[in-house]
């Protein structure tokens, strides 16, 4: 006995509630797994990229500093002029080549914050 106002149940409602499309659920589980599993391939890919040419980059630049450092060297002891480091001239350098690196790295760090805010988007 069905009164007229009752609605009829929705087969593929009452197949999912019963369990019935096990078949269906899992194939949509193995292709979530196989896309998150290719993301997950794809993040570490890509940090290990950024790792390698890290590395690179400071290979580089320990190779061009311990090729420099003759002449830093001789520059350092051209502009003290053979007097003692702590003299005026021997101060005024220090004072300056602080204030450079100072000022390298901040810009160092206001790019790297700007580059890390675009990967971000």
């Amino acid at each position: 006995m069905s009164l007229a106002g009752e609605a009829q149940p929705d087969a593929e409602l009452v197949s999912a509630l019963s369990g019935l499309d096990a078949g269906r659920d899992r194939a949509l589980s193995m292709r979530t797994q196989r896309a998150v599993h290719r993301a997950a391939d794809d993040m570490e890919q890509g940090r290990h990229v950024r790792r390698r040419s890290l590395a690179i980059v400071l290979l580089t630049l320990i190779g061009l500093l311990m090729l420099l450092s003759p002449a830093l060297w001789n520059m350092v002891d051209e502009l003290v002029g053979g007097e003692f480091l702590l003299d005026l001239p021997g101060i005024v350098g220090a004072l300056a080549l602080t204030l450079f690196a100072a000022i390298a790295a901040v810009l160092f760090l206001i790019g790297g914050d700007r580059q890390l805010r675009h990967s971000r988007r």
